[in-house]
């Protein structure tokens, strides 16, 4: 046999096992979303650390306390637009404690229309005396009748005001004082409320509540999953940046918010794709990587009870194939971490 021709079999002997052995991570240097982190070599871009056996310092135990429980049932009637007022016709006058509905109009200096529309609601119901809203609000309530005519004040939004238009900014506000009672959340009520995606209707309080807790356990895990990521990142050293990463979710997440990403949210982006390369970097190390028939399964999975949605449809509904990649390694790898840490804690929602 010719030199020539062994040499050319030894070069598809190699890439056929490149190919072979990664499943989806194939052997190249053309950059591809679909395939992430194929056209690197991780050991040039980062070096791991130790990330086993780390003590880390996790968050509280989340509240499932019934006061919790009554204030987000609160927050989610009013975010669905359904009144749990129960109205009492004797009285007139606003007092500390009542739940009233009023309409209301807030503005303030060199504010955005987003920021405006967000300072007018026409059937805002709120308990008196829980500040739900700013310091001094509810007072300026306290004392007013049921009446057709508005009132006007003046109040400072707080320095830390979570939305920076409005931090520390002298607001003024309209108000019309619509009706007074109590609060009512009863089984009638939550069944009024819309279903959230992919569950039925609620049939009582308590199945309301119980979606409340599954979700604030969610929560909880994910933040403690996040404080093991960090800890175990830290130990690792990201020697070269991959700034196609950042181009493809720059543009990806600009076209879907349609803002420029910038300033602090394009740092945070850049230390979520670090944190993602430390990911795949954990993965190859331990053979977490996704393969081509676990993939399969998953979108399997994910389409089961819906034959009739097709692979396009799929990818519409969950992303596409490199982002549902992306996930499945990240929960690969982090459920490889946990079962590694010291003391990572347990959630119930019961």
């Amino acid at each position: 046999m010719k030199k020539k021709t062994i040499i050319v079999i030894a070069v598809l002997v190699v890439l056929s096992a490149a190919l072979a052995a990664g499943g989806y991570y194939w052997f190249t240097m053309r950059w591809d979303e679909n395939r992430p982190y194929a056209s690197y070599r991780l050991e040039k871009y980062i070096t791991l650390g130790e990330y086993t056996g780390l003590e880390v310092e996790y968050g509280e135990q989340p509240d499932f306390s019934a006061e919790k429980m009554r204030e987000l049932t609160k927050t989610y009637f009013a975010a669905c637009g359904v009144s749990l007022l129960e109205e009492n016709e004797s009285k007139t006058v606003v007092e500390d404690g009542d739940f009233i509905r009023i309409v209301f109009i807030g503005t303030a200096p060199d504010i955005s229309d987003r920021v405006v529309q967000g300072l007018a609601n026409d059937n805002w119901e709120l308990e008196i005396g829980k500040e739900s809203f700013i310091p001094g609000f509810d007072e300026q309530l306290i004392g007013r009748e049921i009446s057709e005519e508005s009132f006007k004040f003046k109040l400072k939004f707080p320095e830390d005001y979570f939305e920076p238009e409005l931090a520390g900014k002298l607001g003024t506000f309209e108000c019309v004082v619509q009706a007074i009672g109590t609060v009512n959340i009863s089984d009638m009520r939550v069944q009024l409320l819309p279903a959230p995606m992919g569950r039925e209707r609620f049939e009582s309080v308590e199945d309301l509540h119980g979606y409340f807790r599954v979700e604030i356990a969610k929560k909880a895990v994910e933040r403690n999953e996040q404080a093991l990521l960090d800890a175990a990142f830290k130990n690792a050293t990201v020697k070269i940046f991959p700034e196609r990463e950042l181009t493809y979710f720059k543009a990806y997440l600009e076209e879907r918010k349609a803002i420029e990403i910038e300033g602090e949210e394009l740092e945070e982006l850049r230390n979520n794709i670090e944190q993602e390369m430390f990911l795949f970097a954990v993965a190859e190390e331990e053979g977490l990587l996704v393969g081509g028939r676990e993939y399969k399964d998953y979108l399997d999975a994910l389409q089961a009870g819906n034959d009739e949605m097709t692979d396009e449809e799929l990818h519409e509904a969950y992303g596409s194939r490199g982002l549902i990649i992306r996930g499945m390694v990240r929960g690969k790898v982090m459920k490889f971490l946990i079962n590694k840490a010291e003391g990572f804690p347990k959630v119930s929602a019961k």
